[in-house]
């Protein structure tokens, strides 16, 4: 397991994804950034996803036990990602121009992909 940044800063945009066994998991935080929305739309669109049973839970919902810095101390919280499927599932229901970029760019890497 480890953390790594996606993105170019230099383009004013960057976030940090946990890669684990070949499958990418992020935050409800980092998912609101990625498609430039509160939190609370995430998740109104996660439960509703998951209420419709259009995702499974025990499938796409991990904890990972994160270290943090907070004050002079260090700190294990335990934290909820998400696999990439849900951030997929989730960024198109959200109505935002970064979230209509994501879309758009999952379209290109998946016909891409299906085209040799």
């Amino acid at each position: 397991m480890y953390i790594q940044q996606l993105g170019k800063k230099h383009h004013g945009f960057c976030i940090e994804v946990l890669f684990e066994d070949k499958i990418i998991w992020v935050t409800q935080r980092i998912m609101s950034e990625l498609f430039d929305c509160g939190v609370p739309n995430i998740t109104q669109h996660l439960k509703q996803l998951y209420d419709s049973e259009e995702l499974n839970e025990e499938a796409t919902i991990k904890d990972f036990l994160i270290v943090q810095i907070e004050g002079n101390r260090q700190v294990k919280r335990k934290t909820k990602f998400y696999r990439l499927d849900a951030v997929i599932a989730a960024g198109y229901r959200v109505n935002s121009d970064r979230a209509v970029q994501f879309r758009q760019c999952a379209i290109t890497i998946f016909c891409l992909k299906l085209d040799p």
